[in-house]
């Protein structure tokens, strides 16, 4: 196991290496690995600190002392936050602002994005606004219609900036249902090309013989137009062919900067 902490600094290194001495672990040659032995187990723990995003990474492990095991740990701050995408953008939205005091703009690149875990999926949105948001959703076996309300909390939100979302048919499965978040809460102009659709989630079965397999589940991610009263019901749109921006682009555009300002200038007015 290996954590990632936040915000500490090099003195809080030597704090916890000083702990792990205390506490009995014997310290490697080079003070980033240390062992202890307590009752037929050998426990191993490890330290190391990253200065361009002021981390901690903390690795521990423990082994039945009759097996030639040792353990390997990451000990790469960058690994790790690029494991998972709503960390990733955390970290690199501390270095964007703690390097600019005018930032005004952003924008969202899901162009090589195809999916992926949906929990990261909600916490990036969760930057992005600090209200709750509507996630809809459609069964395919009782066609019946849900829209529940998602309220990100424990992440930096930053909601003081004009957003914009890039898409390309790339942005598959998670990456499309993120931009159907944003269409359907209004967050900001989707810019690009249409999203590659990818509509139903996955559920992973285990059969009792051992065989493992994923399929489609009937739940169909979607997004909910209308106000909900009798001139103006509210409708349920899937999103298995993707959802087109509201600002296409053609695909020689796509990253053309330019481009992309004067699109977040005149939808911002600023």
């Amino acid at each position: 196991m290996e954590i990632l902490i936040k915000g500490l600094t090099r003195t809080d290194l030597q704090t916890y290496n000083a702990s792990l001495v205390s506490l009995g672990f014997t310290a490697s040659a080079n003070n980033l690995t240390f062992t202890k032995e307590v009752d037929g187990l050998k426990y191993y723990a490890s330290t190391s600190y990253d200065d361009t995003y002021k981390s901690l990474i903390v690795g521990l492990s423990v082994f039945d002392m009759t097996k030639s095991v040792v353990p390997e740990f990451v000990n790469s701050s960058d690994s790790l936050i690029k494991s998972d995408s709503a960390v990733f953008m955390e970290f690199y939205m501390d270095i964007i602002l703690s390097q600019t005091t005018n930032l005004k703009n952003m924008i969202l690149d899901i162009t090589w994005n195809t999916g992926g875990n949906v929990g990261a999926l909600y916490r990036v949105i969760g930057f992005i606004t600090q209200n709750s948001f509507a996630v809809s959703s459609i069964s395919a076996d009782t066609k019946s219609n849900s829209t529940s309300y998602v309220k990100i909390e424990g992440v930096p939100t930053y909601d003081h900036l004009n957003w914009g979302l890039l898409t390309t048919p790339t942005s598959f499965s998670a990456a499309n249902s993120l931009t159907t978040i944003f269409k359907e809460n209004n967050l900001g102009p989707i810019i690009g090309l249409t999203s590659g659709g990818g509509t139903s989630s996955i559920t992973p079965i285990l059969l009792p013989n051992g065989t493992a397999f994923t399929t489609s589940s009937n739940n169909m991610s979607a997004y909910r137009t209308g106000t909900g009263t009798e001139a103006d019901p509210y409708v349920y749109h899937p999103n298995e062919f993707g959802i087109e921006p509201t600002h296409p682009i053609p695909i020689g555009n796509i990253y053309n900067e330019t481009v992309l300002l004067d699109i977040l200038t005149t939808y911002y007015g600023e």
